[in-house]
């Protein structure tokens, strides 16, 4: 910005033609509606690697490398007092020192039960680790079906259930507990009126004639949602059929799923799916009240990167977020939803897959490195850049915003770039004449410091939209005052 603006903004404050009020900041997340909307300024069209603590906007959690051995995926063992990961690579899956050689590539569906993990990809034999060894898991199958088929695994009431995802079916353990056997069939075709293959196999807890039950959960490449009810699906007396809806939503991936309370979470074509939802009103029901301020954003990515794996869902324990992880062709990106706040932003993690042993996050990166979110260490030393861009801000009356009075917190030397714009037609060069950069260099290395300055700015019309970038390792925004008149 001119030294003229930054004259012009100061002799406004001291004249008294500007008068300060209190900006809000995007506690409520992002809103796609944002990008050209005038909305809330509690909402935002871009919070990037920032997340709502409810009174302020802080960076997200950082993370440092804890292994640098390269893996395509890690699986946690998380039984005994000295849980581990099981490490799957290109040509083999270790576990400690136990090894088995196998060609890995494809991405792993895993379930625990009896103490043990089992595993299963579709491509070579099933699995399983005790703790001590990975080794072929021994299964057969009532109607002699290739275990190697078999890329889901899931257990439900301590009883293994299998199923490939190109058939229209799911297999069943003997027994609760049992981790070899043999495997029954269970064609889902006999329902009727049923078309596609099973895609995903999970469970989730309702409330079924006043008393709270877990469910199995199925749904298939067309959208049929399936709730079973019981423990023996060998048993017409002790397996039956809760519920059915047709959503015509293809599931994007099994890996995207995501229990949140009694609810259950699909992601598919038409953009987050509430199993719970769906079943009450027996037609789709998108998670409008927590996915809405995404919803448009969300499609648009699957639209671009559905047929890229793995797309994957979790929950984060340690830091109350629930996770959607996006693969796109050159790295991973996530959609970040605060519980606490009910907030989502993005970040970028270089996450290809998300796990926890303990109650630690960690992450495996897309190039095979083994990462443990940190709230001090920026992304292994390095720093993160920012994000925040509001949506249109309207003022009471046509006048001029003549200076931002920020109050940031953070430690190390940071340059911090503002841009306003006041026309949805404002054109690069605009743009670029909006902007500015201030450099923030603290008196003592390392010490925490508060950029509070005044900064010019100068824009005259009714309605604003402002942008923050800005880096570090541990930042956050805490209040922001706007000078207008």
């Amino acid at each position: 910005m001119s030294r003229a603006s930054a004259r012009a903004a100061r002799a406004g404050r001291s004249s008294g033609s500007a008068r300060d009020i209190d900006f809000p900041l995007p506690v409520a997340g992002i809103f796609s509606e944002a990008r050209n909307s005038e909305v809330s300024g509690q909402l935002a069209e871009v919070l990037h690697n920032l997340v709502s603590t409810g009174f302020s906007i802080k960076m997200r959690a950082g993370y440092a490398k804890t292994n640098t051995e390269t893996c395509i995926q890690r699986i946690p063992y998380d039984f005994g007092t000295a849980p581990d990961y099981i490490r799957i690579k290109s040509g083999g899956v270790q576990f400690k020192a136990s090894s088995f050689a196998r060609t890995n590539t494809k991405d792993f569906s895993h379930t625990s039960l009896s103490n043990h993990v089992l595993m299963a990809d579709g491509n070579g034999d099933m699995l399983i680790c005790n703790g001590t060894t990975v080794a072929a898991a021994v299964w057969t199958t009532s109607d002699a079906k290739p275990v190697s088929d078999f890329d889901g695994v899931f257990a439900h009431h301590d009883r293994v259930f299998a199923w490939d995802s190109d058939e229209l079916a799911f297999y069943y353990g003997p027994d609760v507990g049992a981790i070899t056997g043999n495997l029954e069939r269970f064609p889902l075709a006999n329902l009727g009126n049923i078309t596609g293959t099973l895609i995903v196999v999970s469970s989730m807890t309702i409330n079924a004639a006043s008393a709270f039950t877990d469910v199995m959960v199925l749904v298939t490449s067309t959208g049929t949602i399936l709730l079973y009810e019981g423990l023996d699906p060998g048993d017409p007396t002790d397996w039956k059929l809760l519920g059915r809806v047709e959503t015509k939503a293809r599931p994007i991936s099994k890996f995207a799923v995501q229990a949140y309370g009694s609810d259950l979470w699909i992601l598919t074509e038409a953009g987050l799916v509430s199993v719970r939802d769906s079943i009450a009103n027996g037609v789709i029901s998108l998670a409008s009240s927590v996915a809405r301020p995404i919803q448009k954003d969300l499609v648009a990515d699957i639209a671009t990167y559905g047929a890229l794996t793995p797309w994957s869902m979790t929950t984060l324990s340690d830091i109350f977020e629930v996770i959607i992880n996006i693969p796109t062709g050159n790295g991973f990106k996530q959609y970040v939803y605060t519980a606490s706040e009910k907030a989502w932003s993005t970040a970028d993690w270089p996450a290809k897959w998300w796990h926890e042993i303990g109650n630690g996050s960690e992450f495996t990166a897309d190039t095979g490195f083994r990462a443990a979110l940190s709230e001090d260490n920026g992304d292994n030393g390095a720093d993160i850049a920012v994000n925040w861009t509001t949506g249109w801000i309207r003022i009471p009356s046509p006048g001029t915003l003549y200076y931002l009075i920020p109050t940031i917190i953070g430690s190390g030397a940071t340059d911090v770039t503002v841009s306003v714009v006041t026309d949805q037609n404002n054109t690069p060069a605009d743009i670029a004449a909006g902007t500015q950069v201030i450099r923030l260099v603290p008196d003592n290395p390392g010490a925490e410091v508060a950029l509070n300055e005044l900064i010019g700015v100068n824009a005259s019309g009714r309605t604003f939209k402002i942008s923050w970038s800005f880096s570090g390792k541990k930042m956050s925004f805490e209040h922001l005052v706007a000078g207008v008149g």
